[in-house]
């Protein structure tokens, strides 16, 4: 069994203390992710949460047999002819996004993210403005969103972060590693995706007001167009 995480904020690891197949005798379990720092580990991040000062079972008393990858930006060769392409997202902290590959099929996830942006002063008036850097700055952040269009490309499904309003995210949530659901939208029909899920929901957000966005920003793939849906749990997508 394989295991791809895409970062180690605790949103996304703080389930497995509870991953029944843990504990069951036999399983075999490899886990792969990104590591933010050199001197950390995959085992330390994740498995540490299995210390008696948090959970009631220690790491070491887990039946299953597990082995830890860290990843960087690489391609790694799974059984059966699966192929995973990872890249690096625009998230505070090591993300990667997932190109997953197998017969002629093709899945992206690209969350926690947000679109790259020129970070330096581009006010000619300002005192600290540099026009070289407010070029360069310019160039490296299309260059970067170029870059993430490329890796999605061609997805039968895409799982995309859209936790934001386009309103939300410019007033107060730029900068905080996710992205507004209108410009995921605007990406799935410049790429030509064949379906988008809108993904990592905001967890204020009520399913009544979910409901009222999909109206919105959602459509059925019908007359040739790409379709668009919010990712909704247990659900079941076949290509």
């Amino acid at each position: 069994m394989d295991i791809f995480l895409t970062h180690t904020h605790w949103d996304h690891i703080l389930g497995f203390p509870f991953f029944a197949p843990i504990y069951i005798p036999g399983t075999r379990l490899n886990i792969y992710g990104p590591v933010t720092f050199e001197n950390d580990s995959l085992r330390n991040i994740v498995g540490g949460q299995l210390s008696y000062q948090y959970f009631p079972i220690r790491q070491s008393e887990l039946s299953a047999d597990i082995a830890y990858h860290s990843l960087k930006e690489e391609r790694v060769d799974l059984d059966d002819g699966i192929q995973v392409i990872t890249q690096y997202l625009n998230h505070p902290i090591a993300c990667l996004g997932y190109r997953v590959e197998y017969r002629g099929k093709t899945v992206c996830t690209a969350y926690d993210t947000e679109p790259y942006q020129n970070l330096f002063c581009t006010d000619p008036e300002d005192p600290s403005y540099d026009e070289a850097m407010a070029t360069e700055g310019e160039l490296v952040a299309r260059e970067q969103n170029e870059r993430l269009e490329d890796f999605v490309r061609g997805a039968d499904l895409l799982v995309y972060d859209a936790q934001y309003t386009r309103e939300e995210y410019e007033t107060t949530r730029q900068g905080w590693g996710h992205t507004a659901m209108e410009d995921v939208v605007v990406l799935a029909r410049k790429l030509s995706i064949r379906s988008t899920a809108l993904f990592h929901h905001e967890p204020a957000r009520t399913d009544e007001q979910l409901d009222e966005l999909a109206e919105q920003h959602c459509q059925s793939g019908n007359s040739g167009s790409p379709e668009i849906f919010f990712a909704r749990e247990g659900m079941q997508v076949e290509l």
